[in-house]
């Protein structure tokens, strides 16, 4: 069976770090114009590899105003190869991240080189479930460990416990780790989050349908500002989620803040449309069209 890379990652590969204008050493405003996005690396022009399988173009809508157009390019498995932003008025596109694979015979991924703000490659192993066992991130031009996650199993398959460690500078600590729990038909129950020091970050609580997709969850915060959380989610009879709800709890229980979540599929169950509504009015939605790179 062919393993997406939808696996349950601690890790922050490939995070997007923006980076603001600087200034001369004396303070004043620099001459030279700003740069915005990442360095322009040789690999974002290099052509489309040969598994390249469609185009995902993204425009993406502030209440109403369009505010951003990316395409994505994926591969045969379903995995991006490429994103490049797009001008909003002449569709020209500047590229912005590459990602290159290796796969298992299996089709899961051994090997992810992105490309981007922060260059990482990415190695896993699996277990004889094909369950991911370990994922190590590596700075991709220096090969230094960032950081890797750990990943148990009870008797069952079900994953049980996460550990994300950090590697810098050749010692490893936690970062944070997960335990989870499930009843006698294997549905998940239970989350706990824990902080570096194994104190308890927050715990969610789990119902399912008869399928296992979970129908609702309940978050409680042990810190933070937002003390407690409820989530609820639908499904279409495919099991696509068309729609989740979050709503933020005060401590006297009152709701502080709603977001809810819609998406719309087409009849190859690929995402068409998403709706974010805030409080009852639209955020922002994002509409997606496709175009296949070969017959």
């Amino acid at each position: 069976m062919k393993k997406s890379l939808m696996i349950p990652l601690f890790c922050l590969a490939g995070t997007i770090c923006l980076s603001g204008c600087g200034t001369s050493s004396g303070g004043a405003l620099s001459s030279e114009p700003a740069t915005l996005g990442p360095p322009q690396r040789a690999e974002f022009n290099e052509p489309l590899p040969e598994s390249a399988s469609y185009r995902r173009i993204v425009r993406r809508f502030n209440k109403t105003v369009l505010a951003s157009k990316t395409a994505e390019t994926y591969d045969d498995h379903g995995n991006i190869v490429r994103s490049a932003s797009s001008d909003v008025v002449t569709g020209d596109e500047t590229p912005m991240r590459s990602y290159s694979y290796i796969y298992n015979e299996d089709g899961s991924p051994a090997e992810v080189l992105d490309y981007g703000y922060v260059s990482t490659r990415t190695v896993y192993t699996y277990n004889e479930n094909g369950d991911p066992l370990t994922v190590e991130v590596y700075d991709a031009d220096s090969g230094v460990l960032k950081n890797t996650s750990v990943y148990e199993y009870n008797d069952h398959g079900d994953l049980i416990h996460g550990t994300l460690i950090n590697g810098l500078n050749g010692q490893e600590s936690v970062i944070s780790s997960s335990s989870y729990e499930y009843d006698e038909n294997g549905f998940k129950t239970q989350r706990q989050e824990f902080w570096n020091d194994g104190s308890v970050k927050y715990t969610e609580t789990y119902t399912c349908d008869s399928s296992g997709n979970i129908l609702t969850a309940e978050r409680i915060n042990e810190s933070g500002e937002i003390p407690k959380q409820l989530f609820s989610y639908e499904y279409d009879e495919n099991g696509n989620t068309v729609c989740q709800t979050q709503q933020d709890l005060a401590a006297d229980g009152t709701v502080t803040n709603e977001s809810v979540l819609k998406s719309k599929y087409d009849q190859s169950g690929r995402i068409e449309k998403l709706e974010n509504y805030l409080n009852g009015q639209i955020n922002w939605y994002e509409l997606y069209d496709y175009e296949e790179l070969r017959s």
